[in-house]
């Protein structure tokens, strides 16, 4: 629902392009005086229209209360006028003419730029983790091979240094006992080229 601030203008007897914000507080608590309730307690019927005109009052100006305090500047009041834009945007004036516009524009440019910048740095970054992630694969592997080279090293060296075991055949016993072999005798001196025998170790 679209709020009609001229009434409430009108409800504080105040002109919208001569308000400010110390006058509207000025003209409320003048309006309210004028027609608080207590002035009309002998007289119920002004007593009652007082009442009724005193709310009217009181609504207006919390609504434009709630309206500056948002917007930081009246209703119906220009957005471009000097006072407003001093208020809003803290911006020097000069002359009575703005000269932010300049200023806004080079800051908006700064902004482009940092982002832009960001941007570029982007695929560098991503690049520069995933070599530090390769990094660390890398050498993750090469302790795991190490570790596992040590643990072989290790391994084979006490097989080694063990004393052998009377229940366990050694190398050579088991050689004996499942190898047969057979040889060839070549002695050219003798013609006995290609003359075999087989012979079994005990």
């Amino acid at each position: 629902m679209k709020i009609d601030y001229q009434k409430h203008y009108d409800d504080l007897k105040l002109d919208y392009q001569n308000t400010d914000w110390k006058t509207l507080q000025t003209a409320y608590r003048k309006r309210v005086n004028e027609c608080h309730p207590d002035r009309f307690a002998n007289d119920e019927t002004l007593q009652a229209e007082a009442q009724a005109q005193f709310i009217e009052v009181t609504t207006s100006y919390n609504s434009l209360r709630d309206f500056y305090r948002k917007n930081n500047r009246l209703p119906l009041q220009r957005h471009d006028s000097d006072e407003d834009l001093a208020g809003l945007k803290g911006m020097k004036l000069n002359e009575g003419l703005i000269s932010d516009t300049s200023l806004l524009k080079k800051k908006r440019k700064e902004i482009d730029n940092s982002r832009a910048k960001k941007r570029s740095l982007r695929p560098l970054i991503a690049a520069f983790c995933g070599v530090m992630l390769f990094g660390i694969v890398l050498m993750f592997y090469a302790l795991d091979r190490y570790s596992a080279k040590m643990a072989a090293d290790n391994a084979r060296e006490a097989l080694n240094s063990a004393e052998p075991s009377p229940f366990i055949r050694s190398q050579e016993e088991v050689g004996r006992s499942n190898t047969r072999g057979v040889f060839l005798e070549n002695d050219p001196a003798n013609g006995t080229l290609g003359k075999s025998r087989d012979k079994v170790f005990q």
